[in-house]
């Protein structure tokens, strides 16, 4: 098959888990001989591509008429944003330039992973062309303008005005595809975004993102005491501070130590109060390959976030490589972490909950070795050969979609590895 693969940015400027995904699963596809495509934004400085071939892949890497890249719009001035994102869902030229590129590649399907920053209204190019298309749902963009259903500090319990007017526009835009199919990594993420667009009237499936992690090349060592391990943005949502709080409490009475990996709006903070502890070590960002290493010199690795996660990478990163996790109990982590038997489950944003889970696993140690044990017997789960077969059959499926008619007509596809636990 003809593929082209839709994703806002592309080494060496991959922003996210999205792209990152985007990017594994379009380069295992090449690898079974489909001819793969690609449209992502060209970076400031950099030369735009019109077909060039990378790496295997044909690349159209084009400038868009933005004041900042997508990569780089969590550090842009709040005054250029709504400009921005006018642009993104009503500007002419967003469809010009996906119009281009269909006519010139001529795919047998799209796959839409990170449409921010390429025009959401480009979109009704792919429809009016009526080709099959799979929607990745790598966050709740449909429903948030942000993309997380999280704003100033905590979750939302509703939909505000702004994200209701972009949500709509967004949504008009997908479902202008009559041939559309919707997949996503976690039945949470899922379930979430049928609360408010008409997800579940399309096919739809629930899979596991075909993920590639680096292998160690650091070997695995024991150590004299528990050393946990955190990886990953640096912010209020991703609940680090209460995973901080509940070591400082436990570090009266326990010897351990933490690993922190990554950066973000809180690092500073942070790092001015608990940079001094220690048993607490700040990295900053490291490399896909450092992680790999980390985690092989690491007894478990903690997830504390508040907010509705969808499937992170991290934790599959982990668990494929067999490191048990302690995450918190929202989003779609419960969906990877089998309480008990390859980690624990505890409240999110609960302190005090987390104190008690840290403390259990510094009294009884051993209980990480049968965690392990337990992983070690279930690791073809993450195999992204596995993964990536299972995501072919669904594109496959969505290609089957009659022309002209609405995938409202065919009967939904409940297809979700998941089970396997």
């Amino acid at each position: 098959m003809k593929i082209l693969s839709i994703f806002s940015t592309f080494p060496p400027y991959v922003y996210g888990g999205g792209e990152d995904s985007a990017l594994n699963l379009t380069k295992w596809l090449a690898s079974q001989g489909h001819q793969m495509g690609v449209l992502t934004a060209a970076e400031k400085g950099q030369q735009e591509l019109q077909g060039e071939t990378i790496d295997g892949l044909e690349v159209w890497r084009l400038r868009y008429r933005r004041q900042y890249t997508y990569s780089t719009h969590a550090n842009a001035p709040k005054w250029q944003k709504p400009l921005w994102y006018l642009q993104d869902h009503l500007d002419p030229d967003n469809r010009r330039k996906m119009s281009a590129v269909l006519d010139e590649f001529q795919p047998d399907c799209t796959m839409v992973h990170v449409i921010a920053g390429l025009g959401y209204n480009s979109l009704y190019e792919i429809g009016r062309r009526d080709i099959p298309t799979v929607y990745f749902m790598h966050d709740l963009n449909l429903v948030c303008f942000k993309g997380g259903m999280f704003s100033n500090g905590k979750e939302c319990v509703r939909r505000c005005t702004a994200c209701k007017v972009i949500g709509r526009l967004r949504f008009s835009a997908v479902s202008s595809i009559a041939r559309l199919a919707f997949c996503s990594p976690s039945r949470a993420n899922l379930e979430a975004a049928a609360e408010y667009i008409s997800v579940k009237k399309y096919l739809n499936a629930v899979l596991l993102n075909a993920n590639t992690y680096p292998e160690p090349t650091a070997i695995r060592a024991a150590g004299t005491k528990v050393r946990f391990l955190y990886v990953g943005r640096l912010h209020a949502a991703k609940g680090v501070d209460v995973l901080l709080n509940a070591l400082d409490e436990v570090a009266k009475s326990f010897e351990f130590e933490l690993n922190i990996l990554g950066g973000g709006q809180e690092a500073n903070l942070l790092r001015e109060r608990f940079g001094d502890r220690g048993w607490c070590r700040f990295h900053g960002h490291v490399t896909q390959q450092q992680v790999s290493n980390f985690m092989q010199g690491s007894d478990v690795l903690c997830v504390p976030s508040i907010w509705r996660e969808n499937s992170p990478g991290v934790v599959i990163h982990a668990l494929s490589q067999g490191l048990p996790v302690i995450g918190s109990d929202k989003g779609g982590i419960p969906e990877l972490v089998n309480h008990e038997r390859n980690g624990l489950l505890v409240r999110a944003g609960d302190t005090d909950a987390w104190r008690r889970a840290l403390e259990g696993v510094l009294i009884e140690p051993k209980i990480l070795e049968t965690w392990r044990a337990n992983l070690a017997e279930e690791a073809d789960l993450f195999d992204p050969v596995r993964l990536g077969q299972k995501l072919l059959e669904f594109i496959v499926d969505t290609t089957r979609i009659s022309p002209g008619n609405s995938s409202r007509s065919v009967a939904k596809a409940e297809m979700s590895q998941l089970s396997d636990f």
